[in-house]
Parts: structure tokens; sequence; C-alpha cells
């Protein structure tokens, strides 16, 4: 187990192969991938090719999506981390996590770590988080971790989102 990030109570950990069966789990719970990517739930199948893909893309880039791990359970609770826009234009800071773990503050916690170590550890001198009009929640973190609006654009083809970003010189 490769941990890149430890908060108080998640740990950050490169995706194993043995982490498909609880990915496809959260993967296949529509209310929790109402608003990742373009919406809507993904197969198993999915799962096992985003753990290979994001082990490539560690190797890559340095950085990439990670396990999330609850601390005290051992549990594969999420995922979260940081990858390059389509258009390769900026780094995006994400997180999704399954239902059980919403409403315990994992997502202001692990979004906070992760752009820290953006911003510091893997040298970007800006991230920006992508985050669908509809989903208050996740514009509460956003903000509250300092992030600012900067507009609204088009996405995965058809899909409406807001940009916020972080500078390295405003943290």
């Amino acid at each position: 187990m490769k941990k890149i990030i430890e908060t108080e109570r998640i740990i950050l950990r490169e995706l194993e192969e043995s982490d498909v069966e609880r990915l496809a789990e959260i993967y296949a719970d529509p209310d929790v991938m109402q608003y990742i990517g373009r919406g809507g739930v993904l197969t198993y199948e999915h799962a096992r090719r985003s753990i290979a893909s994001w082990n490539n893309y560690y190797e890559k880039f340095g950085f990439g999506n990670w396990a999330a791990v609850e601390k005290e359970t051992g549990t594969l609770i999420g995922l979260c981390g940081l990858s390059w826009l389509e258009d390769k234009s900026d780094v995006e800071v994400s997180y999704l996590f399954a239902k059980e773990a919403w409403g315990k503050g994992y997502a202001t916690e692990t979004a906070g770590a992760i752009n820290n170590f953006a911003l510091t550890t893997a040298g970007l001198e800006r991230i920006v988080a992508l985050v669908y009009p509809q989903n208050t929640p996740s514009i509460h973190v956003i903000e509250k971790l300092g992030m600012k609006y900067e507009c609204d654009r088009i996405f995965f083809g058809d899909k409406l989102l807001r940009v916020y970003s972080l500078e390295k010189n405003a943290t």
C-alpha cells in the first residue's frame, strides 16, 4: 500500500486491485454518481479498468485519484485526488464518497489536504474544481476551502459546470 496523504481520519493511498468490489459498489449508487462526470452509475468493469488506469496515471504524472480509506474502520469510502482536465488546461481536485460517508466532513478534510498537496508537494501553481450548479453541498465544500468561482463552462459534451480555482499565491 502506497500512502500518499494522511489526514486526521482518512488515508489516501494508491488504488489496488483488491479495491474493485468496493469501488464498483460506490460507482453503482445513482445518488453518489449523480454529479460525477457525465452523471450516472458506472459498471463493475469500469471500476476494474479505472484502477489500472489510475495506476498508470500515477506513474505518468505523480498524482491521480486515490482510494480514500477511513482510518477507524479500514474501509474504502471514496475516491479523491487530482487529474488533468481533458483539454490539459488545468488540474482538477475531485472527490466522491459512498453515501454512508456523507455529512461527516470527509470531503472538506480530504479536499483541503489534496489542495495543500497539489500546491506544495506536486508543485502546481493552480488547481480547479468542477461542480454541477445543483450540487450545493459540494459548492459549500469548495467555497469553504477558499476556492473562488471563475465561470460556467460546458464539459463532457453537454454538461454545464461551475469552475472554481485556487492559486498557489492565494494559500
